[in-house]
């Protein structure tokens, strides 16, 4: 996965994005970083609901009865990510007086 991760990120700073992306995609700093911090909040959450149920990998005889403080963690951090990522949405939108 991480070999394909890698030749996955040098194919796009070698290509250009394709027809379809350019025409409906937003390309500025804000834009940018709003898109990744909508893809680490999806993965707080699911990583949050991985440790809030899951108790073969994370078993309460080595973690304790509460398994929920590692859960609220991640579901906080979720939280503030997508709080992140609609305040830069809205941020690459205003840059082009689109909000005003």
């Amino acid at each position: 996965m991480g070999v394909a991760c890698i030749v996955g990120g040098a194919w796009h700073i070698v290509k250009e994005p394709f027809g379809w992306a350019r025409n409906s995609l937003t390309y500025n700093g804000h834009a940018i970083l709003s898109y990744s911090l909508a893809g680490v909040a999806l993965m707080a959450f699911t990583s949050g609901y991985f440790v809030a149920f899951n108790d073969i990998a994370f078993p309460t005889e080595l973690y304790g009865a509460d398994l929920g403080q590692f859960s609220k963690v991640q579901f906080t951090l979720c939280a503030t990510f997508l709080v992140g990522h609609v305040w830069h949405a809205l941020k690459s939108k205003d840059e082009y007086g689109v909000l005003k």
